[in-house]
C-alpha cells in the first residue's frame, strides 16, 4: 500500500491562494466513465469504448463529484488503469496490432 506524505510548500500555498481567487477547480465529467458506450466514454479501467489502446486519466472520467478534493481518487484510478494497461500489454491484447 502506498504511503503518501505531503507538506505544503510556501509556493504551493501561494499558488493555491491565487487559484482560489481565480475560482479554478477540477474539471469533471467530460469523458464520463461507465459500462454503456452510448452514455459514457470510458469503461471502469478508463479505457475508451471506441479506441482499445486509448486510456483517459484524471477527474474528467467522474460522473459526479464530492465535497472534497478528488486527488486520492484520481491516484487510485490511475493505479488501476496502469494495472489494466500492464495486463493487456503482457497479453498483447491491443497494442501494436499486426
Amino acid at each position: 500500500m502506498p504511503r503518501i506524505i505531503y507538506n505544503d510548500h510556501p509556493n504551493t500555498l501561494a499558488m493555491q491562494e491565487f487559484m482560489r481567487r481565480a475560482a479554478a477547480g477540477h474539471v469533471m465529467g467530460t469523458t464520463r466513465m461507465g459500462l454503456d458506450p452510448k452514455r459514457s466514454v470510458v469503461n471502469e479501467f478508463c479505457q475508451s469504448h471506441d479506441v482499445p489502446n486509448l486510456f483517459i486519466g484524471g477527474s474528467s472520467v467522474f460522473v459526479t463529484s464530492a465535497g472534497v478534493n478528488p486527488t486520492l481518487t484520481i491516484f487510485a484510478l490511475a493505479y488501476r488503469t496502469a494495472e489494466c494497461i500492464s495486463r493487456l500489454w503482457k497479453q498483447s491484447a491491443f497494442l501494436y496490432p499486426n
